[in-house]
């Protein structure tokens, strides 16, 4: 009997396994129904929650701080840039006025005798032969024959960071045309600059260096020692005796030769700020003075006039008849070109006394401490 128990009992068992082993297999979802047939078993999925308007506006305030945060970044870095572009500018000017004094023995006289300022002198000294080629010195800055030439730019005359764009022309206006050979009506256009030589801190009427008294370094005298007109037209290239480095008794590495010249922006391409820099008959778009600048009759100052450094370029400081002074659009610094080559930013709260003394080459004044 217990045998037939057992037997009974492993019967069950192996028909039990052999049921289950003889199973079909289904895929992972999917389960067997009780007929051996597949069942699909959905189970619930969770959705993806979305963003609440909140957390939304949260995201975007931190974009609007990170924009906020690196513009300024960005600002300052393209600013840098220009302002290393205007120094080297800067540098080139001094370059070629090296070269020009070597090969003439004088630095470029600041007007050419009714033709051109100096900036078109010292073309051939700034790899600018060709350019300087286009110039007829035998004739005015006016005459038709000088076209091409004063409508040209070079792209070292120009401060990246002025807002306007390369080679903008200005038109020229003068109260003597008939003066002019050749000449009648309106005078021609001619391409502007960002820069300007040093003629000191003695002017005639306001900052006009035509007296032998003048103590920068690009100036020019219609009469006395320091004469710097050309001759006739048998020598165009020939110039009187000028200013020399040995006559810069104050030192060439404490008296800038050069600097940015202060532009309105609401006067840009426009008479007489902004009017062409070969003109020699406009001097202030060649030459400023700096510091205590005083009138002279022969040897005696009057009135001296404060010629600070403009602020900005909205500043209308020494800009009653047409800006004198130099100054740039660099926030609180001008770059000024030196002696001795050498560049350097001066800051625009720099003192009058200071600056009298970096502008004048023989006052006995040397200011240390400048960089």
């Amino acid at each position: 009997m217990a045998r037939r128990l057992v037997e009974r009992s492993s019967d069950r068992v192996a028909k039990t396994l052999g049921t289950r082993s003889e199973s079909p297999s289904f895929p992972r979802g999917v389960v067997a129904s009780p007929d051996q047939q597949p069942v699909l078993v959905l189970r619930p999925q969770h959705a993806r929650p979305a963003f609440t308007l909140v957390e939304l506006l949260v995201v975007i305030a931190i974009i609007g701080v990170l924009v906020a945060l690196l513009l300024p970044a960005v600002q300052a870095s393209r600013e840098a840039a220009r302002r290393m572009q205007c120094t080297n500018n800067l540098k080139q000017l001094g370059l070629a006025l090296h070269n020009f004094h070597d090969a003439r023995g004088i630095l470029p006289p600041g007007r050419g005798g009714g033709s051109v300022s100096w900036f078109a002198l010292i073309l051939p000294y700034l790899e600018g032969g060709a350019e300087y080629a286009r110039w007829d010195l035998t004739k005015s800055y006016y005459a038709k024959e000088n076209f091409e030439a004063r409508v040209y730019f070079i792209p070292t005359f120009f401060c990246p960071s002025v807002k306007r764009p390369l080679g903008t022309l200005s038109s020229e206006r003068s109260g003597m045309p008939s003066a002019v050979s050749g000449v009648s009506g309106d005078f021609g256009k001619g391409s502007t600059g960002d820069y300007a030589g040093n003629f000191g801190t003695v002017m005639s009427g306001c900052c006009n260096p035509y007296h032998d008294e003048m103590n920068g370094v690009i100036v020019t005298v219609n009469d006395g020692k320091f004469q710097g007109v050309r001759t006739e037209v048998t020598d165009p290239e020939a110039f009187y005796p000028s200013i020399t480095f040995t006559m810069v008794t104050d030192g060439l590495s404490k008296t800038f030769f050069a600097g940015e010249k202060h532009l309105r922006d609401t006067h840009l391409g426009k008479y007489p700020d902004d009017s062409s820099i070969y003109n020699d008959d406009h001097i202030h778009n060649w030459g400023r003075c700096a510091g205590f600048a005083g009138k002279t009759t022969k040897g005696y100052i009057q009135r001296p006039v404060p010629h600070p450094l403009a602020k900005s370029s909205l500043d209308d400081v020494g800009c009653s008849s047409g800006c004198s002074n130099f100054g740039s659009p660099h926030p609180g610094i001008a770059n000024f070109l030196y002696g001795d080559g050498r560049v350097g930013p001066l800051s625009s709260a720099t003192e009058l006394r200071v600056l009298t003394s970096l502008a004048n080459r023989e006052d006995g004044t040397v200011v240390d401490g400048i960089q």
